[in-house]
């Protein structure tokens, strides 16, 4: 029975552990996303306001969004890896969902975001 006592507790503080990790990385995401948004509007008028005339503002918007569209999709997949590792209980959609956090965190420094 001891044993038994064991194991359940270990079950409970591993799905514990578990749990926080994905509300940690809900609550960063949802951070990330609220600051690129932020950023971001502020970068778009910084592009506008160096460009040379309209023409090159708008050209250099429409390469923009591009980026915007890559960092979209990688929080969109990363809110779907969340999702996933709620649902399932196994260590593979938490991996997964850790890997896709770190990724959109490389993305962000990369695109310059603060």
């Amino acid at each position: 029975m001891r044993n038994a006592l064991v194991l359940l507790f270990l079950v409970a503080c591993a799905a514990s552990t578990r749990q926080k990790t994905i509300n940690a990385t809900l609550a960063a995401t949802d951070a990330a996303a609220a600051a690129f948004v932020t950023w971001d509007a502020q970068h778009q008028i910084e592009i506008a306001k160096t460009a040379p005339d309209r023409p090159a503002a708008e050209e250099k918007l429409a390469a923009w969004r591009k980026t915007v569209d890559v960092v979209e999709h990688a929080t969109i997949d990363l809110y779907r890896a969340i999702a996933i590792a709620a649902v399932a209980n196994d260590d593979r959609s938490v991996t997964a969902m850790l890997k896709l956090a770190a990724d959109l965190a490389a993305t962000l420094k990369t695109v310059g975001v603060p």
